[in-house]
């Protein structure tokens, strides 16, 4: 049985045509699919890592300042840092060298 070729070329356009509407179709019901499906994962990524507000502690920062000058005047000479955000040795400094090294 042969098929002529007018009848073979409209089934061809007609499969072609219905297969890129069904893959449209497939395509946009996937897509919406999965958006649907990892809402919650796809907001939470979306949304910003906030760091919790923590307000500075209330201590007598200068009577310790001055203290460690007093006792220490030569590491304090060379600099130092006050972590205004704990409450856990807010003073710091080093003993020798630099913040990189030893040097």
């Amino acid at each position: 049985m042969r098929v002529r070729a007018d009848i073979l070329r409209t089934y061809q356009g007609v499969h072609t045509w219905t297969g890129i509407i069904t893959g449209l179709v497939l395509f946009i019901g996937f897509y919406a699919g999965s958006l649907t499906m990892y809402k919650h994962e796809l907001a939470q990524w979306a949304k910003p890592v906030s760091a919790p507000v923590t307000k500075p502690y209330t201590n007598n920062y200068q009577t310790l300042v001055d203290q460690a000058i007093v006792k220490y005047p030569e590491q304090m000479g060379n600099g130092f840092s006050l972590d205004l955000l704990t409450n856990q040795a807010p003073l710091s400094w080093y003993s020798q060298g630099k913040e990189r090294g030893m040097a």
